[in-house]
Formats: C-alpha cells, sequence, structure tokens
C-alpha cells in the first residue's frame, strides 16, 4: 500500500514537471521574467504535489477503509434462522439485565463475557438498585464481519433506560442516590456485538458501542 502511494506522489511530480518545466529558462529577456517564471514553476508544481498528497494521504484511507467494510460485509453468510437466533438473544440479554443475575442466559454467553458483565450487575446488586430496561426495540441489524470462528454484526435499537432502588421501587442514579421524579429518556444506541460461532451455536463474546443519544420519545 505504502509503495503505491509513493509512485502515486511520483506520479504527480512528473506532472508538475512536464506542466510547469521545473523552473523555466535564465537566458532571454530581462531579469525580473525569468524570476518570475521560474518561480511560478515550482508554486504550481508545489500545489499539484499538495493535491495530489491531500488525495493520496486524505481521501485514499477514507475510501479504503470504507471498501475494506464493504467486502467484509459482502463476505457474510447468515440465514434468516441465523439472523433470528442472534436476535433472540440479543432480546434476551437485555431482558434478563435487570435481574442482576445473568444465570439465565450464560449459555449464549462466553466465560469471560459473562463473568465481565456479571462483576458490574453484582455492583448494582450491593448498591442496592437494578437497571431497568423497557420498551426494548431492534429497529436493524446489520452483518459487519465474519471469520470462521467469529461473527460481528451491528444492532441499532431502542430502549428506555432507568435505574430503580431494590427497596424502595423509586429511581435512583448510577451509585444508587435518590433523583428527583423525572421523564424517562429513550436511549437510541447502535452496539456491534461480536458471537463465537461454534457447533453448539453462536455465543456472545464482547460488545462494542458505537453511537448513543437520548430523546424524549
Amino acid at each position: 500500500m505504502i509503495s503505491s502511494l509513493l509512485l502515486g506522489l511520483i506520479w504527480q511530480m512528473q506532472i508538475a514537471q512536464a506542466r510547469f518545466g521545473g523552473g523555466g529558462h535564465v537566458g532571454g529577456g530581462h531579469f525580473g521574467s525569468s524570476h518570475y517564471y521560474a518561480h511560478g514553476g515550482y508554486d504550481g508544481a508545489f500545489t499539484v504535489i499538495l493535491l495530489g498528497s491531500i488525495i493520496l494521504f486524505g481521501i485514499f484511507p477514507v475510501a479504503l477503509k470504507a471498501y475494506i467494510a464493504y467486502e467484509q460485509r459482502r463476505h457474510v453468510h447468515l440465514t434468516g434462522e441465523q439472523l433470528a437466533t442472534l436476535c433472540e438473544i440479543f432480546m434476551r440479554l437485555e431482558r434478563t439485565w435487570p435481574s442482576n443475575s445473568l444465570m439465565a442466559v450464560r449459555g449464549v454467553l462466553t466465560p469471560a463475557c459473562y463473568e465481565q458483565n456479571q462483576l458490574i450487575l453484582d455492583r448494582y446488586q450491593e448498591l442496592g438498585f437494578y437497571n431497568r430496561l423497557e420498551h426494548i426495540k431492534i429497529q436493524d441489524v446489520t452483518p459487519l464481519r465474519q471469520t470462521k470462528q467469529t461473527l460481528t454484526i451491528a444492532f441499532k435499537a431502542s430502549l428506555q433506560d432507568s435505574f430503580v432502588s431494590l427497596t424502595s421501587g423509586k429511581r435512583v442514579d448510577e451509585v444508587g442516590a435518590a433523583m428527583i421524579p423525572q421523564r424517562v429518556m429513550t436511549t437510541h444506541f447502535t452496539e456491534e456485538w461480536t458471537f463465537e460461532t461454534t457447533a453448539a451455536g453462536f455465543k456472545l463474546q464482547k460488545i462494542v458501542p458505537r453511537t448513543e443519544y437520548k430523546a424524549p420519545f
């Protein structure tokens, strides 16, 4: 890739040399005109090289990244049944989360994923609250990458998210302190979920947040 970029830059320099003459000539005319011609030639060459560099090192990496992502998506092969299974895992995990225990979904999580997320829920339990999730909706599912061992898809979804005291049933903040009653906002988010593909089915390996915003609807 680097060699291609360097060749492109050299090509831009050759174009500049052909178009602007590499500095003009000294003989003939007065000194001012000869100097101006040489100066203008180098300015033009620099402009072409600068523009070429911007294209090669600016736009090209972005386009390359988009092309690689497209190729990765194009090589993901999922049946409708498999896609439905992945959506079911998503919904099961979201609906189980408020219980402060992932035991019911442990079979669809890798050991590391289970331990990492259960630690979060254990902390909630110690502080005396749970994370209530309501009105969970999947809006879009996009396959992203697939290898022999893993599959990554993007879930675009929305839900209402709040923390609730285990004793009083009232809303609290993230450390368990009472909150002034206020309207629960709807969280819209996109997350990348990576699954291990095994003979027994899919097991969630990790979740990577991509975007999130809250709105009063």
